[in-house]
């Protein structure tokens, strides 16, 4: 059976067991995820510098290899910078409007770092885990936000190998 998702087919079955997995490593995905999009929050002073978001994606990618994309939003959900890949990669997609993905929907009403379940990504065609953050200036307005896409098999596989470390 064939489930579509937006354009991409979804195999009903490997469907089944990405939501296994997300259940089983949800707890772990969220406390390694979690200072990523930390340390993300220091963009909020290059936020609309494509080369800061590409500098940031370079060292996040190097060191978390499950890290697929990263771009920023304004405080009303457009997307300000373009889609910044692992490899430097950029793919235009400034100015699109983001406001009613679910991230962007959760990121708004809370303060911390939210976290969707995964689904397929339109930019890559495979399960990912949008993470967003919102970014805010001195006086602590909402200025925006940093949106990472994380590869959902790479980082199940990342935080299982850590789990067998232990």
């Amino acid at each position: 059976l064939v489930k579509l998702s937006g354009e991409v087919p979804v195999y009903i079955g490997s469907q089944r067991e990405t939501l296994r997995q997300y259940e089983e490593y949800r707890d772990e995905i969220a406390s390694l995820t979690a200072p990523l999009l930390r340390s993300l929050q220091l963009l909020r002073r290059s936020q609309d510098d494509d080369a800061g978001l590409a500098s940031a994606m370079a060292t996040l990618s190097r060191r978390y290899p499950f890290v697929e994309l990263l771009y920023t939003l304004d405080s009303r959900g457009i997307q300000r910078s373009d889609n910044v890949l692992a490899g430097h990669r950029q793919v235009a997609q400034r100015g699109q409007d983001r406001s009613r993905r679910p991230y962007y929907q959760k990121a708004r009403e809370s303060a911390g770092i939210v976290m969707t379940a995964p689904y397929v990504s339109t930019a890559t065609g495979r399960y990912c885990i949008s993470c967003a953050v919102r970014l805010a200036d001195e006086q602590g307005n909402v200025s925006g936000y940093v949106v990472a896409d994380f590869n959902f098999d790479d980082l199940v596989a990342f935080v299982a190998n850590r789990r067998n470390r232990r």
